[in-house]
């Protein structure tokens, strides 16, 4: 049985016309199944253990506001 597995990130607001790109955290920095793919239509991030840690999550959540911000839009976010 594989244990490979991946975390990923789904962000939309509640009536779904704005969503962001998905997030994936997996482990390995260039799997072989990305060989030929230059660009993603999510954002891929690398971790030892393939979940989120405060840090990375810091980052994203960051980053979020950045966007928002420039937008003059303000969110409120639950996480589950």
């Amino acid at each position: 049985m594989s244990k490979e597995c991946l975390t990923v990130f789904v962000c939309i607001n509640s009536t779904g016309p704005h969503k962001l790109k998905l997030v994936v955290i997996g482990k390995i920095r260039s799997p072989r199944c990305f060989k030929n793919v230059h660009t993603f239509a999510c954002e891929y991030l690398t971790q030892r253990r393939d979940w989120i840690t405060g840090t990375l999550f810091t980052n994203w959540i960051q980053q979020i506001d950045i966007l928002f911000g420039k937008q003059k839009r303000k969110i409120i976010l639950f996480v589950h």
